[in-house]
């Protein structure tokens, strides 16, 4: 498994994570890297470049719904993480525009999304040519990941 973090900080946290998840360090790596950056720029690293599961959640939280997000959730969550952008929809482009190239054949990706971006997704899945997708609903019956191959 590689894991990819832009926050230094959240590097930390997953290397924490991975420590109490008993997962020996044979199975795993972690990388900094703005979405697929570190692997693009970087060729004569020993990262694979192709995978078979890619999962993602990037920050997808409109600016415009600051003020409708939990103070709980503020509180302990850095902003990088949360907010997309002016629509939410920022690094979520940015992920749709190169995750193809990282999937192995056969291989999925799972993003997660705000439902209210589902047409906009929807559009942008359209935009980069993906072949195959199909919305999920969360446990609350809301529009909240997409499973695309």
């Amino acid at each position: 498994v590689t894991f990819a973090e832009n926050d230094e900080k959240l590097l930390e946290q997953i290397k924490i994570n991975c420590r109490l998840n008993k997962i020996s360090k044979k199975r795993y790596r972690i990388i900094q890297s703005d979405v697929f950056e570190a692997m693009r720029s970087n060729p004569s690293t020993s990262l694979r470049t192709k995978f078979d599961f890619v999962w993602a959640n990037p920050p997808y939280i409109p600016e415009v719904r600051r003020n409708k997000v939990q103070d709980s959730v503020l509180k302990y969550e850095p902003e990088e993480a949360l907010f997309g952008g002016k629509d939410g929809l920022f690094y979520i482009g940015k992920f749709l525009k190169e995750a193809k190239n990282f999937l192995n054949s056969g291989g999925e990706i799972f993003m997660e999304f705000d439902s209210l971006q589902r047409n906009k997704v929807n559009a942008m899945l359209k935009k980069y040519k993906y072949k195959t997708w199909e919305f999920r609903k969360d446990q609350y019956g809301k529009w909240r990941y997409a499973a695309i191959s």
